[in-house]
């Protein structure tokens, strides 16, 4: 029996026994983490005592000509301050994720949107939180405040985490709670047109820092700015890009967003991919691809970039450079979904969801994005309807995190031995999408700031400066 062999039956029967609640059978074969020990905590989303109404946003200058484009709305104001909820010199290195109700047919144990903080070290979670916006959702229909994904803001200081009002009108549901990272207490609830998808850094060559933030049709995308409370500064429509746009992503200097696009509905046509300058907000280019494009991630020097499609199991790459698609081959797994290169750039690993199929996906699989050519293998995890994917940001450790929003948990990937390294399941069996890693320092004065290392869209910072590095070394040693 061979080693990869041997790590997919370890790892199937870690599933199966985590499945069943043998979280002590799963410690002592080394696999899981602890049960999460730490207090739920609830924060209900309303004024202080005494406190006055909030004013109109239109009345406090917040409501821009963008957010008026996209029927963005403040609809409440809170006092984030207060001590901390966690101990940021005890744990330096956080991997914070959402928690919440579930979604399509598997429901979680959690009926209010959430999130958790995980010391990425120690795998321990130190923290997590729930709000409560007095929506009145019960049961089965809290899966409509499933939060499907978890932004950080560049300098650690706020968090942004997706809801829903499924009480309000169709084209008023979405609510993005902004909440502050060193309280966990709420500081915002924005209104958007639908359920608010993913978020994340966008910090462009001027010195912006900005949230990146789009939903499931409805608003578009929208630019947030972080230290303007959080005004909206853009609006990406579909009537701008003249397609159903999905997924974006910035590219590794900021200049540029990566935009997956499909044909209108009914359509049956390719799928592209629409360069968006940050300067303007203009479209500058585009590529096509298939018919499902996805993801996009990009080698650290900037000139490849990647773009799975969900729907037929493939993967296309770009030379930035040359301006055009050279390549095109298989993924090697079910339904692909998120994506992530490894340190020295050799493997692409993708996280098979069962995008555009079953929607139950349990493995990951891995190509040579250099040669392409056929798959080199896929894995079991049991990490059921992963979605996301992330490079732990030391390549002394080399882990990739993978967010289970099905099996209610984070599951810890060892890409060299091929194996399920850990396993956290997540408090009160919440489901989990997407996140954040971020570095905090604490200076004498108790202020605290925070660098993001990877977030949704990618490697950050010092991740992406040391990818970079091994990579060029790499391809130095291949030649």
């Amino acid at each position: 029996m061979g080693t990869s062999q041997r790590a997919e039956i370890r790892s199937g029967l870690a599933r199966v026994l985590a499945l069943m609640g043998l979280v002590g059978l799963l410690s002592a074969a080394g696999l899981a983490c602890a049960t999460p020990q730490v207090k739920s905590i609830v924060q209900v989303a309303q004024p202080a005592p005494g406190a006055a109404p909030a004013a109109p946003a239109s009345a406090t200058g917040w409501q821009t000509e963008a957010a008026q484009k996209a029927g963005i709305k403040l609809l409440q104001t809170f006092d984030a301050s207060g001590p901390a909820a966690w101990d940021a010199q005890k744990h330096p290195l956080v991997f914070f994720t959402s928690n919440g109700p579930g979604y399509g047919g598997i429901p979680s144990k959690v009926k209010l949107p959430g999130l958790t903080v995980i010391d990425a070290k120690t795998k321990e979670v130190v923290a997590s939180q729930w709000y409560d916006l007095k929506y009145g959702v019960e049961g089965a229909d809290a899966t409509a405040s499933e939060p499907h994904s978890l932004g950080v803001s560049s300098d650690g200081q706020w968090i942004y985490l997706p809801a829903a009002d499924p009480s309000a009108p169709a084209d008023d549901r979405g609510r993005l709670l902004v909440i502050d990272a060193k309280t966990l207490k709420l500081r915002q609830v924005i209104g958007t047109q639908r359920l608010p998808h993913h978020s994340k850094i966008l910090t462009p060559p001027d010195g912006r820092k900005l949230m990146l933030v789009y939903d499931f049709g409805g608003s578009g995308i929208y630019i947030l700015d972080t230290k303007n409370d959080n005004k909206v500064v853009a609006v990406i429509s579909d009537q701008d890009l003249g397609g159903r746009r999905y997924l974006a992503f910035p590219d590794t200097k900021h200049e540029n967003i990566w935009i997956t696009v499909r044909p209108s509905s009914g359509v049956e046509a390719d799928g592209w991919v629409a360069v968006v300058s940050t300067k303007d907000w203009k479209e500058k280019k585009n590529y096509t691809v298939g018919r499902s494009p996805i993801w996009v991630t990009f080698t650290a020097d900037g000139k490849y970039a990647y773009v799975d499609n969900g729907h037929d199991d493939s993967y296309h790459k770009i030379d930035i450079l040359k301006g055009a698609v050279v390549g095109h081959a298989r993924n090697g797994g079910s339904g692909p979904y998120g994506m992530a290169l490894n340190w020295d750039e050799t493997e692409l690993w993708f996280i098979s969801k069962g995008e555009g199929s079953h929607n139950r996906g349990k493995t990951v699989s891995y190509v040579d994005p250099i040669a392409m050519g056929r798959p080199k293998d896929e894995f079991y995890t049991g990490c059921i309807r992963g979605d996301h994917i992330y490079l732990y940001p030391d390549p002394q450790v080399n882990e990739m995190w993978l967010s289970c929003n099905s099996s209610f948990e984070v599951v810890v990937w060892d890409p060299v031995k091929k194996e399920v390294k850990a396993r956290i399941p997540m408090p009160d069996g919440g489901s989990t999408h997407s996140g954040a890693f971020v570095r905090y320092t604490v200076d004498g004065s108790g202020q605290w700031k925070g660098e993001i290392l990877y977030d949704h869209g990618g490697a950050q910072g010092a991740t992406l400066a040391k990818r970079a590095e091994l990579a060029a070394q790499a391809a130095k040693k291949s030649q």
